[in-house]
């Protein structure tokens, strides 16, 4: 016995969403109606490693619409049923893992599992803008744990607003309209981001070739040379630090030497003439010792010292609101840090990373510090004078030139920091100068709190979106047709065959 068809009142019936679950009111010209109902929904092919070939077409997974795939896509090389078939245009919904709308744009491909292909009975581009509009909603409706989905009877059962088919035009190039707006903008604040990058460090320039002070060496007169300071350094290190400590029985302590060539060295590295009482010399020439941190197990439970670790190296200071620590406390005077030392990123995946520093301040003292960060302790120098130098692109140059990578893993090592050359001013220049970057830097990261608006901006999207939807763009015409005639349309042509 043949099934009933059903009449077009008993699909408008079953496509409508009743008052008491429609999610906010719309315009009265306006219907809710639901997900499925508009549109047929196709889920990829369950593709087989097997399957997998390095020509043909690319199989698009959810990495390729979320740009997270790092390395060449999967390809297949053969048939497979229309539905499956992916061209350019066409509207593709994640509904595993990650949850999103998409065009796409690129060639034609297969369609791999947890996406749907979606055959829209609306204008598209409405459906696709709408989709994004409610991904929160599908969010809430998903299941299980770290890769969440939503199954498809709760998908097809989600409310969609529909407005008429004209009205969906414009609202579609009414939210275009605004998000190329928006768009223009976010490009405007990168680029302002890159400045920014570009001022920091041409004031640390500045800084560290002297012409940041120039004016106060002008008014200020200067008793002691570098070279003088340098000497005093010289005598410090050798009668004071290292005979408390036995001299060269320092564990893990060598004694830094100044690199073979050492003024063809500072001829490469910076090629520029220091203004009087300035000198050059290498950065282990004005540091007690490099040293490693400790490889000892730290954890959160542990009750012992705490240590630092690659997280809490901030910008300029340590964070120390994540510590972790060790099972018991540290009597190894060599692993713990004191007011004044500056911890810096020897070992990381990203380049970025390495040679990171912070000072430690009077608070921190007697922390450890874990395997992949090195302790310097300058001597007789200012510390933040010699931590902002660090930062200094010249200086970073330097590391990145001697740095290697082994296994996608970044490293600098003591010897190389310590034959790092540096320019070096007399001790009270090198406190005016970090007195004139604390006060310049502090103002240009006032102006980059302004620039880091991309919550900001994530928030204006999706308002749009919201208003869209709701019907507060300002186009809808009440006078118009009333989309239930549309949803009718919609139904007669998806269930024509049914």
């Amino acid at each position: 016995m043949s099934k009933r068809k059903k009449t077009i009142e008993e699909l408008l019936e079953e496509s409508l969403v009743p008052k008491e679950e429609q999610p906010y009111e719309v315009p009265a010209n306006w219907v809710w109606t639901k997900l499925g109902k508009i549109a047929n929904y196709y889920n990829g092919k369950a593709f087989k490693s097997t399957e997998w070939s390095d020509k043909g077409r690319p199989i698009i997974r959810i990495q390729d619409l979320t740009g997270t795939n790092k390395g060449e896509p999967n390809y297949f090389e053969g048939q497979v049923a229309e539905k499956y078939e992916i061209s350019e245009g066409d509207l593709l919904v994640s509904w595993s893992a990650t949850l999103g709308a998409y065009i796409w744009n690129g060639p034609d491909a297969v369609l791999n599992q947890h996406i749907f292909k979606v055959e829209s009975f609306i204008d598209k581009k409405y459906h696709y803008y709408a989709m994004q509009s409610i991904i929160d909603s599908l969010y809430s409706q998903t299941h299980g744990s770290g890769m969440v989905h939503i199954t498809k009877k709760l998908f097809d059962e989600t409310p969609f607003p529909l407005p008429s088919l004209i009205e969906q035009k414009r609202i579609t190039e009414k939210v275009e309209q605004l998000l190329i707006k928006i768009e223009e903008a976010k490009q405007l604040i990168e680029e302002a981001k890159k400045t920014f990058e570009l001022r920091r460090a041409a004031i640390l320039d500045k800084a560290f070739s002297g012409e940041l002070t120039g004016k106060w060496r002008e008014e200020n007169s200067i008793d002691q040379s570098v070279n003088e300071l340098l000497e005093k350094i010289r005598i410090e290190k050798e009668s004071t630090y290292l005979g408390l400590l036995d001299k060269a029985n320092i564990e893990g302590t060598k004694k830094p030497t100044r690199p073979k060539k050492f003024q063809n060295e500072i001829n490469h590295e910076y090629g520029k003439t220091l203004p009087n009482k300035w000198g050059y010399c290498t950065l282990g020439d004005v540091i007690y010792d490099f040293k490693y941190g400790t490889s000892e197990k730290s954890d959160y439970g542990f009750e012992g010292t705490p240590v630092i670790r690659i997280p809490n190296i901030g910008e300029e200071y340590i964070n120390a609101d994540d510590l972790k620590y060790l099972k018991e406390n540290s009597t190894n005077f060599n692993a713990l840090v004191l007011e004044g030392d500056i911890l810096i990123v020897r070992s990381n995946g990203s380049k970025d990373l390495v040679g990171k520093c912070s000072i430690v301040q009077k608070g921190e003292e007697k922390y450890a510090f874990a395997s992949y960060l090195i302790r310097i302790r300058p001597v007789l120098v200012v510390s933040e004078f010699i931590l902002w130098l660090l930062k200094s692109e010249r200086v970073r140059e330097q590391f990145f030139s001697k740095s290697k990578s082994s296994a996608g893993i970044n490293n600098i090592n003591t010897e190389e920091l310590a034959t790092t050359i540096i320019p070096l001013p007399p001790i009270e220049e090198q406190r005016e100068i970090v007195q004139k970057l604390k006060a310049l830097l502090a103002k240009e990261d006032e102006i980059k709190k302004i620039l880091d608006l991309d919550n900001y901006i994530k928030a204006l999207k999706q308002s749009i979106l919201s208003k869209a939807f709701r019907g507060e763009l300002g186009t809808n015409a009440p006078s118009e047709e009333n989309a239930i005639e549309l949803l009718k349309e919609v139904l007669q042509e998806r269930f024509k065959y049914l």
